[in-house]
């Protein structure tokens, strides 16, 4: 195997926060690499409210969008950015979608708003499987969640990461389609293109933007998307990506924490 980098110490830009690496020829094909801040990703894990001491997680009294916490409701607005065939993914197709991953990650059996699903919906599919009831340890379970279909699933691969609960997000590393699902808490729609792409090219100054208050907590540790990708001669694609997340301790210590194959650059 040809040697195309040497070791070096990887810096990420406050802005992009990637890091890419050009083409490695090797014998018949090629390999790249890339490497990402992996809190510049909603992370899947977050997406969870806990159960309301004493209360109904159901409450009929309040409306849908007032029981989501802050996560849920930047992902319901991210939804909605995205375009299919037929269109953009409906407020209403979102909430329900946001309710069948709030019954995935949780670990009741009592099924959330109105397309909620848990174990007895899986358990009549053909085939069945299991539902998780707890925390996601790959980025492909998502695609086994109710309402979820390949073509959302694929367009929501380079915009999640499946982290530990509690890990947040980098201000200064999220992508412009991410950038868009901030917006004030009670308003349901995501900011339009324009508003993100002012808020991605603002100026941050060399330290970035200040890293402060509950959404943008600085990470206990830093970790780093890595994406390999690997093609024959003359190939456009990737024939076999491999994705993982490495992580580097307060102390300088650095490690893979787990591989991902399902994740998209």
């Amino acid at each position: 195997m040809t040697t195309c980098w040497k070791p070096a110490r990887w810096i990420t830009s406050v802005k992009s926060g990637r890091k890419p690496v050009k083409p490695c020829p090797q014998m018949r094909g090629w390999i790249r690499g890339t490497i990402e801040d992996a809190h510049g990703r909603i992370n899947l894990n977050q997406l969870v409210r806990p159960a309301p001491q004493g209360g109904n997680p159901n409450d009929r009294t309040k409306e849908p969008w007032d029981l989501l916490n802050d996560h849920q409701r930047r992902f319901v607005r991210l939804l909605q950015t995205i375009e299919l065939e037929e269109g953009p993914i409906q407020y209403q197709a979102a909430m329900e979608l946001i309710d069948a991953i709030q019954d995935w990650l949780d670990p009741d059996d009592q099924v959330s708003g109105f397309g909620g699903a848990e174990a007895d919906f899986y358990r009549d599919l053909d085939p069945p499987y299991p539902i998780t009831n707890g925390f996601m340890t790959s980025v492909s379970e998502l695609s086994l969640i109710k309402g979820m279909t390949p073509e959302i699933y694929q367009k929501l691969l380079p915009l999640v990461i499946v982290l530990p609960y509690g890990e947040m997000m980098n201000v200064n590393t999220l992508k412009p389609e991410i950038l868009r699902a901030f917006n004030r808490r009670g308003l349901t729609q995501p900011l339009m293109p324009e508003d993100a792409q002012r808020l991605d090219e603002a100026p941050r100054g060399g330290g970035g933007f200040s890293l402060g208050g509950r959404i943008f907590q600085r990470p206990r540790s830093q970790q780093f998307a890595r994406q390999w990708c690997g093609g024959r001669e003359g190939a456009v694609g990737c024939n076999e990506p491999l994705f993982s997340v490495l992580r580097r301790d307060p102390g300088g210590r650095a490690g893979a924490a787990f591989e991902d194959v399902a994740v998209s650059r």
